[in-house]
């Protein structure tokens, strides 16, 4: 039996290299305040994930400008963000995860990415009076597994999940197995779309946004429009509908698809 000669060098080599990865240093923070948790935040390292204790939270902000790291409740739900918050994520490969607005106000957006490949799920709005729940302008970034419904008919006039391509650079986003569901108002299109995808501006752009899989119920009241989308090149497909008025606007000089829909 011929045993293969193994390199020391190259072993000495894959451990030197496996323990200076910025994984191998990854630690996990139990945080109780948004204090604690932005200073975490700052100091963390790819690999590290915070965690902050089930409860609830009134007027935060939070940025979150490190990479590969992971913010999210101590259990899904378990962390309620009221009362006056914003939260920036400009850093990539972020998971933001688990928390909920119930209650609160504010005249603009409560969650802005402008990073890339970043992660958003297990969020629950309901009830939040805010212009937009999340703004999306960087790439390769996911919306899933989230709840929103009953924005109220006081709140500013603006759609719950914006996609905002960068001049001619695709955002390349994707919003699935989400729900929307009961927004109160009197129809009409008036700006309060549970989803667009782009500016009428920007309706000769590339979005090629995918929205997937995702339940839209009795959201007429908001605005007759349940998906504006206006830039090129988005799917919307296996998604139902139900109680809606107009599921999606497609302009006919824009090359999206919209496949199997539900009604």
């Amino acid at each position: 039996m011929i045993i293969p000669k193994i390199s020391i060098s190259v072993i000495t080599a894959t451990l030197f290299t496996t323990i200076l990865s910025p994984s191998a240093f990854a630690v996990t923070y139990d945080v109780n305040s948004i204090a604690e948790l932005q200073t975490k935040v700052d100091g963390a390292v790819a690999g590290d994930e915070i965690i902050l204790a089930n409860g609830e939270y009134l007027n935060s902000t939070i940025k979150i400008r490190s990479n590969s790291v992971t913010v999210r409740s101590a259990t899904p739900g378990g962390a309620l963000l009221n009362g006056i918050n914003e939260i920036l994520i400009s850093g990539s490969h972020v998971k933001f995860s688990g928390f909920q607005f119930t209650s609160g106000s504010i005249p603009g957006v409560v969650i802005t990415v402008s990073g890339n490949n970043n992660t958003l799920t297990q969020l629950n709005f309901d009830g939040y009076s805010a212009q937009k729940y999340i703004n999306i302008q960087g790439q390769y970034n996911d919306l899933t597994y989230s709840n929103f419904r009953n924005k109220p008919v006081e709140a500013p006039i603006g759609n719950l999940i914006h996609i905002a391509p960068s001049g001619i650079v695709p955002n390349y986003a994707r919003i699935r197995y989400c729900s929307f569901q009961d927004m109160p108002g009197n129809g009409k299109d008036n700006g309060n779309e549970c989803i667009r995808i782009a500016n009428g501006v920007q309706s000769t752009n590339s979005s090629r946004t995918i929205v997937e899989y995702c339940y839209f119920n009795n959201t007429g009241g908001g605005d007759s429009e349940v998906i504006s989308v206006k830039s090129r090149e988005n799917v919307l497909r296996y998604n139902t509908f139900t109680n809606v008025m107009v599921t999606a606007m497609l302009p006919t000089v824009i090359t999206s698809s919209m496949l199997a829909a539900y009604v």
